[in-house]
């Protein structure tokens, strides 16, 4: 198939997740026999477009529009995919050239807005509407977890069998087993310290400050302990701030960004891996899938909408009450005493990523999903 991928809200010169995300699936999709074409809506800044992907100029919904129509003529898709949640590009053009649209959600934008601006998200009556109109009228939707699915059913009165769940997936290549000892000496980072990690995006949902407060409970019970914080982001500052209120200057270490291909590293750094996210938000974080292909035990929440259930069902962590600190301390403590544990526990991450959670798996999926 030739597919026509619209990732206009997409910089795929910043590290995200949704960055990573679309140029996974471009690349694997072509690995897999499929001739993609992508469409960004701005041009990157720290990075020449790879092949195939173009950029717009316009920025009206018309213009950009024009633009997409222009590129879609020269490349003749057989599948328009656009990962947005309100896919009126995606309509308009397969409209106009009489080609079947798909839609790809990765996640409710305005909610994450919200919370970073500390509202309450609640969609106008028109949003709703609009939503469902464009949404029923794909041929299929993507959703990258079973809980986005759901919103998606319940807020827009999808049809269930028209949501395909594909989860996210990795670079099993890329994120490695590394012996921890040689990533620490070329980070400078303690030999024989315990390090507590999180990879990711500085916000408020991802809850690193429940990773501060874990860090000050084991601490207080004399266990010598360092956080590595690799990422940044808005809620830096506050972190921090918090940082300095527990009094742990000098034990937790903030890197700042980092160029995705040291982010393996990192990984190979930890002890113990962290995704302790409150129950905010639906989606498929990809930190867990790239702790587990890293061979690094995980431990995340318990009864949140994300994908997390996969730690359990590969034997490669622990899920524990997010909003329980002391259960998140005794677990992470008890990981932390047993090393031939948190190295089964890797190992099993690791097999279990490998076998299901390949970026060339979920291009299958999504193509799959388009045939259909």
């Amino acid at each position: 198939m030739r597919f026509l991928v619209l990732g206009l809200d997409v910089d795929i010169g910043r590290l995200s997740g949704d960055s990573v995300h679309l140029k996974e699936l471009a690349a694997n999709l072509t690995k897999i026999g499929h001739e993609v074409s992508v469409i960004l809506g701005a041009s990157p800044e720290t990075e020449a477009l790879p092949a195939g992907f173009y950029y717009l100029k316009g920025k009206r919904v018309w213009s950009v529009i024009r633009e997409v129509h222009l590129i879609a003529r020269a490349v003749k898709p057989d599948v328009i995919y656009e990962r947005r949640l309100s896919p009126k590009v995606g309509y308009s053009v397969s409209r106009l050239l009489g080609v079947p649209y798909f839609v790809e959600v990765n996640g409710i934008p305005e909610a994450e807005r919200s919370i970073l601006a500390g509202r309450r998200y609640e969609p106008s009556w028109f949003q709703i509407q609009a939503r469902r109109n464009l949404l029923s009228r794909a041929k299929a939707v993507v959703a990258v977890s079973g809980s986005l699915r759901d919103v998606l059913v319940t807020s827009y009165r999808l049809d269930r069998s028209k949501v395909h769940v594909v989860p996210n997936g990795v670079d099993t290549e890329l994120f490695r087993p590394m012996e921890r000892a040689a990533c620490r000496h070329e980070l400078g980072l303690e030999r024989d310290e315990l390090i507590l990690g999180f990879v990711g995006s500085l916000v408020p949902w991802q809850g690193v400050d429940i990773m501060i407060h874990t860090v000050s409970e084991l601490r207080k019970a004399r266990t010598s302990v360092r956080g590595v914080i690799v990422g940044d982001g808005p809620d830096r500052q506050r972190l921090e701030a918090l940082v300095e209120a527990e009094a742990l200057g000098g034990q937790v270490t903030f890197t700042g960004s980092v160029p995705y291909r040291e982010v393996p590293r990192y990984i190979g750094s930890f002890d113990v891996a962290l995704s302790l996210k409150p129950p905010m938000l639906p989606g498929s974080p990809l930190k867990v899938r790239e702790y587990m292909s890293c061979a690094r035990p995980v431990i995340a929440s318990r009864e949140t909408q994300y994908d997390f259930a996969i730690v359990e069902e590969a034997g490669g962590g622990v899920l524990v009450d997010s909003t329980n600190i002391r259960e998140v301390a005794t677990a992470v403590g008890e990981l932390l005493s047993d090393g031939a544990r948190r190295t089964e526990m890797g190992v099993r991450g690791r097999n279990y990523a490998v076998k299901h959670c390949s970026w060339r798996l979920t291009a299958e999926r999504v193509a799959a999903a388009c045939r259909g």
